[in-house]
């Protein structure tokens, strides 16, 4: 993983901080590949952009480094797993059969399983005392301070899922690969779509 940023005061931060910071998160999530780490004026939150080329962007505030391990942590096991492509695909049929609302609501689902998959992925690196401490960064995601991507647009349901999972945790075997579940959703939704087609 590599470190990139615009040229200006906060180079100083990218290049002395951010930097060690991201190689720990890369080291932690077993992501070999090169991954920038970008900051975007007005984004509100973190979040995982790209294909060919993935960068994290971060909103163009200060993180102090636990939050921007988790952050980065978080983001890149997103990565790892290829979630955008799974979500891509849900989002893709979705569109497909946009007068569908089953179709609608498993995309959802899609996403709401890919968010709390990666929380476990990211439970199972940390130490456990520090298992606490990414569910306060969690926390801090609904106060509307700099965390990892949560797409709070779905409310306050995914934010309480989470947070519950996160105190449930135990150590187990690892979920399914990200690719199989949207496999899955992906088959039932163009099936139910297909179904749902007017004669």
């Amino acid at each position: 993983a590599q470190l990139v940023g615009d040229a200006g005061n906060d180079i100083v931060f990218f290049l002395g901080i951010a930097r060690g910071i991201l190689r720990r998160a890369a080291h932690q999530a077993g992501v070999r590949q090169t991954v920038e780490l970008r900051r975007l004026p007005g984004l509100p939150t973190p979040m995982l952009l790209g294909v060919w080329k993935p960068f994290i962007a971060l909103p163009d505030r200060e993180i102090a480094g636990e939050e921007l391990f988790c952050t980065l942590l978080h983001e890149l096991i997103h990565l790892r797993r290829h979630d955008f492509f799974c979500r891509w695909l849900a989002g893709a049929a979705a569109c497909l059969y946009w007068w569908n609302p089953l179709v609608r609501r498993l995309e959802q689902e899609m996403d709401h399983a890919c968010e709390l998959a990666c929380d476990e992925a990211v439970l199972r690196r940390l130490r456990p005392e520090d298992r606490r401490f990414y569910g306060e960064v969690l926390l801090r995601a609904a106060a509307g301070s700099v965390v990892p991507g949560l797409p709070l647009s779905q409310g306050g349901v995914l934010l309480r899922d989470r947070l519950q999972a996160i105190l449930a945790y135990r150590e187990r075997q690892p979920v399914w690969p990200a690719a199989l579940v949207t496999g899955i959703v992906a088959a039932l939704a163009v099936g139910l779509g297909a179904c749902s087609l007017p004669l």
